[in-house]
């Protein structure tokens, strides 16, 4: 994902060797669905964790400290958090349906930006119905 290539991109920055396909090297990366993250942390199977929200924040929650914040490294704190891809075949077959994902996600990122309140009430509410469990505010405020 995003945050895997960031934390290669970061360590490499660091003069530590690790290998993308295996993880391993200077330090040892683990990968795994961020969902299990916080379990893994919690028991001792990993040290750290370079993770997108609201993981983050549900470590944080849980005691972790913030060693890197990346919006740190970059300008302004701007930075990729999802890429979108598609193929080249795709876009030549399908330009309309490319653009207008793309207008929607541009859209809906301008929403979200001039309407915080709501648009956190709106996500959490969504993680209820798909989880059946809201994040606690120590949790969704941060993230």
């Amino acid at each position: 994902n995003t945050q895997d290539v960031a934390f290669l991109n970061w360590i490499a920055e660091q003069g530590w060797k690790v290998d993308a396909e295996s993880g391993k090297g200077d330090v040892s990366v683990v990968r795994s669905d961020n969902k299990v993250t916080p379990d893994l942390y919690r028991s001792g199977s990993i040290d750290g964790a370079w993770v997108p929200e609201p993981t983050a924040s549900k470590l944080v929650a849980e005691g972790a400290k913030v060693l890197l914040d990346e919006g740190d490294l970059w300008p302004d704190g701007k930075f990729v958090i999802t890429n979108v891809i598609v193929s080249q075949s795709f876009l030549k077959e399908h330009p309309k349906a490319v653009e207008a994902v793309l207008r929607a996600s541009v859209a809906a990122n301008r929403w979200i930006e001039e309407n915080p309140e709501r648009a956190k009430a709106a996500a959490n509410a969504q993680l209820a119905a798909d989880t059946g469990k809201a994040l606690p505010a120590e949790v969704i405020d941060p993230a």
